[in-house]
């Protein structure tokens, strides 16, 4: 790119400051990186060297066994250490521990109404919800749904499904019923979260008919859970 092209050049102060600086810094004791090309360079020549490396970089903490780091040469197919396990969640929350009064969630909806969460208060509550779904037989591998809408609520059972190791898929409140047995259908979710109401274009929209309906079409689901206050089946999970 010509010099007149230039959109924007960052400062020697921020190029030092900068986490690929970092990286580049944390590899420099044991690899000859002189700079950015020399980075890349070494990651496409030695991956195995760089994702371990980087792995520690980022300060991941592995579950099992970090070797092999790489198992297989395709790109399609490679899988990233194979006998290691991380928790996403885990990772996600680490700021509850070092930053619990930092800002983790700022929800609004349509209608203006706004929830906060701090690092802290989303741990807390995150480990609140999990409880109580293991208690009501969550467990690993198995398949949940949620009918929600983008809201803290969604957050908390999401985040909570996945700390158990239960699978996640979701679909969007207005979606129709065929659509939605369609993708929900594909995974035989033995438990629901659904928003009783839902705003949409300045009114509240009833769910709970459509919720009876798709329960009874998918056949699968063992208990449903309410995000609201207004609808509870099987009791909502952070009312204990």
């Amino acid at each position: 790119m010509s010099e007149d092209r230039v959109i924007h050049r960052p400062s020697p102060e921020q190029i030092a400051s900068s986490p690929l600086t970092a990286l580049r810094e944390h590899f420099a004791g044991r690899v000859a990186v002189a700079d950015d090309a020399a980075l890349q360079r070494f990651a496409l020549e030695q991956p195995a060297r760089f994702w371990d490396g980087l792995a520690t970089f980022l300060g991941l903490e592995l579950a099992g066994e970090r070797e092999p780091v790489i198992e297989g040469e395709a790109v399609e197919t490679a899988r990233f250490f194979p006998n290691a396990a991380l928790s996403y969640v885990a990772h996600l929350l680490r700021s509850a521990q070092s930053a619990p009064d930092r800002v983790a969630v700022i929800a609004v909806d349509e209608r203006g109404e706004r929830v906060t969460l701090t690092f802290g208060e989303l741990d807390r509550r995150v480990r609140r919800v999990a409880a109580a779904l293991e208690r009501r037989g969550l467990a690993r591998g198995d398949r949940v749904f949620g009918w929600a809408r983008n809201s803290a609520e969604t957050l908390l059972a999401y985040l909570a499904t996945l700390s158990l190791g239960a699978i996640w898929s979701s679909a969007a409140p207005d979606m129709g019923n065929e659509l939605l047995l369609s993708r929900a259908g594909q995974t035989s979710p033995k438990l629901l979260f659904a928003d009783p109401s839902y705003p949409y274009h300045g009114a509240l929209r009833d769910n709970r008919p459509r919720i009876a309906e798709v329960v009874g079409a998918l056949g699968s689901v063992t208990r449903v859970v309410s995000l609201g206050d207004a609808f509870e089946v099987g009791g909502s999970v952070e009312a204990e």
